[in-house]
């Protein structure tokens, strides 16, 4: 990724939307990078809405020249997942990853991901990555994970710009390190929230205790359960708190 196009807009109903909006524009290019103080309609996995006062939090979407298999599109939301940690690891936060893109705060949530990819013939052409970071929020509606923040964490008021410009900075890194054939899932493996410890999971409205084992090429989770090793997609399970 050779610069970002920064594009800063007060109110948006979803950076994703708007930047997918671009795709034929001579602006929808590796880089551009949508910024907003307010989502009307934020999007998060399963459907779910992100919660954000205006102008408190870091709400972007990014556009990455993919160019990988279809097959192998689950990377993109590790490089993501995986640049959150590395900004907040430079601010000062531990955090994990919930699989396949929260992340937590020991169990708090603090970010979330998500991407859309745009798929041309058998390939990911572009993704546009959304990320949500609660930056400077001290109060949040009853969800589960229950939400923090930076500053709820570490007590103090941070700058949106310097926040965004870590994390941009650490997604660069990210992105410059994977084209460089270096491999993810050690990584990704070793922020997994839970991995190889005890859950509570629900899927078929059946709640049953298992292991988070790691997660497929695909990004299926991989859970065991007594004797049995199976995978799951996002919609098939949920994990209990």
């Amino acid at each position: 990724m050779d610069k970002y196009n920064i594009i800063k807009i007060h109110d948006l109903v979803s950076t994703n939307d708007y930047a997918l909006s671009l795709r034929s524009s001579e602006f929808f290019h590796e880089g551009l990078v949508i910024v907003s103080d307010f989502q009307q309609k934020g999007r998060g996995q399963r459907g779910a809405s992100w919660e954000s006062e205006r102008g408190k939090n870091l709400i972007l979407s990014v556009v990455i020249e993919s160019r990988i298999s279809i097959s192998k599109q689950f990377d993109i939301s590790k490089i993501a997942s995986l640049s959150v940690i590395d900004c907040l690891f430079k601010l000062g936060v531990d955090s994990n990853i919930k699989w396949p893109n929260d992340i937590l705060v020991r169990s708090n949530k603090i970010a979330g991901v998500l991407v859309d990819n745009v798929i041309s013939q058998d390939q990911v052409a572009y993704s546009v990555v959304g990320i949500g970071l609660n930056v400077n929020q001290l109060n949040f509606d009853t969800y589960n994970p229950l939400a923090t923040s930076l500053k709820l964490e570490l007590k103090k008021h941070f700058s949106l710009e310097q926040v965004q410009n870590y994390l941009l900075s650490s997604l660069e890194n990210r992105i410059k390190s994977y084209r460089n054939k270096e491999v993810l899932d050690v990584k990704y493996l070793d922020v997994l929230f839970q991995k190889d410890k005890v859950s509570c999971f629900e899927a078929n409205s059946i709640k049953f205790n298992g292991i988070i084992r790691g997660v497929t090429e695909r990004g299926r989770l991989i859970v065991e359960t007594g004797d049995l090793i199976n995978n799951f997609d996002l919609k098939d399970i949920k994990m209990l708190f």
